[in-house]
């Protein structure tokens, strides 16, 4: 079968629409990965960071308290970590111990100068709230709640799922 001249198609080089969209596609659910893999990673470093605030400050305390043979009570309850840092600071071989803190780690709030965590917020502190006693350092995690159990009027202690608890440090 012979077409009428001038009737046969030649094909221009370049992409189809359908082509570029579907590339587009692809690069749009890449990028969305790659964008959630990167949080979880910011998110999992914050909590190693955290961690490694937590040990130093515990061991802060426990220095503190083999110096004076008492823990720093700031209050009998949950309370900001300014009281407890102040109490840290004039104690020698506490205070020897935090120096192992960035500076950044340090920062004024309307509590005073507290300890901040990876995520940049308070960390509370109470002398006996560690589980069978103990003094206990608090981060209120990445989504900077405490939950239940860190108040004066709260009954049970329901930590929040994501508070990362010095007493419960790997």
């Amino acid at each position: 079968m012979n077409k009428p001249e001038g009737t046969t198609r030649t094909r221009k080089k370049g992409f189809t629409l359908v082509e570029m969209l579907a590339v587009f596609t692809i690069l749009i659910i890449l990028l969305g990965l790659g964008i959630v893999a990167i949080q979880r990673i910011m998110v999992q470093t914050s909590i190693s960071h955290t961690k490694e605030v937590l040990s130093v400050v515990v061991s802060a305390i426990d220095a503190y308290e083999e110096d004076t043979g008492s823990y720093p009570s700031p209050n009998g309850s949950w309370a900001y970590t300014s009281a407890l840092l102040s109490a840290l600071r004039g104690n020698n071989e506490a205070r020897s111990i935090l120096i192992q803190i960035d500076e950044g780690q340090f920062q004024s709030s309307s509590n005073g100068t507290i300890i901040a965590d990876g995520f940049d917020r308070a960390t509370i502190y109470k002398a006996t709230g560690r589980v069978g006693g103990g003094p206990c350092v608090v981060s209120a995690g990445n989504d900077g709640k405490f939950g239940q159990g860190y108040g004066m009027n709260d009954g049970g202690v329901q930590y929040a799922a994501d508070n990362i608890r010095s007493d419960q440090l790997d």
